[in-house]
């Protein structure tokens, strides 16, 4: 076999391996074809829901409320220990609850002109049922709970009350829950301590709502 002949059958054989090669690479990228099978791993799904959860209950009888008031804008509202300190409180207050066979709600209040700033300020502290932000203290929320607890306008705080949706035949269809102030705390200190303590609630404060003992 002379030198040509060999050349030639080379230039055949590069010349189909790049055809084949080219083909591949085509089929491939549209879909129609793979050279290597895509194996897919499917893990089972597991709840990532970790400290307080709403129970997203229609509320009725009575029921423990805690409401949290921080501000994007101060200090000790974005320190770094607040949020285990709120989450605490949350689920602290949500066993006292259940122990007196009360629901429970927590609402979340940020201290903020801008509505955008108070909702991710306070999707740092995890769960709420309810939140309200805007208007900074003139917001509805913050005027709202100041008045109910006088004193100083300042962040953090918390508040707790009790309402009672309990009707009679007199009332109407649907009145307006009674509701009871309990306790306050302001600072990030005083909140911290107070949790230290396992969040002691005033002993002549319920009677809440006669005849259902102290929380």
């Amino acid at each position: 076999m002379g030198l040509g002949s060999v050349v030639s059958n080379n230039r055949w054989w590069f010349l189909s391996a790049c055809v084949l090669i080219t083909s591949f690479f085509v089929l491939g990228i549209s879909g129609k074809f793979q050279l290597i099978p895509i194996v897919e791993v499917y893990w089972p799904e597991k709840s990532t829901e970790i400290g307080y959860v709403p129970s997203y209950e229609k509320a009725s009888g009575k029921e423990l409320v805690m409401v949290f008031i921080g501000s994007s804008a101060c200090a000790y509202s974005n320190h770094e220990a607040l949020p285990k300190l709120i989450e605490d409180a949350k689920l602290k207050l949500q066993r006292k609850s259940a122990e007196q066979g009360w629901a429970f709600n927590v609402i979340g209040v940020s201290v903020d002109w801008r509505t955008s700033d108070g909702v991710a300020h306070l999707s740092r502290f995890g769960h709420f049922d309810e939140i309200m932000t805007g208007r900074k203290w003139h917001g509805t929320g913050a005027d709202i709970y100041s008045r109910k607890f006088p004193g100083i306008n300042a962040t953090p705080q918390i508040f707790v009350f009790a309402r009672d949706y309990t009707q009679n035949a007199e009332e109407a269809i649907a009145p307006a829950p009674k509701e009871i102030s309990i306790y306050r705390v302001v600072g990030l200190l005083p909140i911290e301590n107070w949790l230290k303590r396992g969040c002691p609630l005033p002993q002549d404060a319920p009677q809440v709502f006669s005849g259902t003992g102290t929380i």
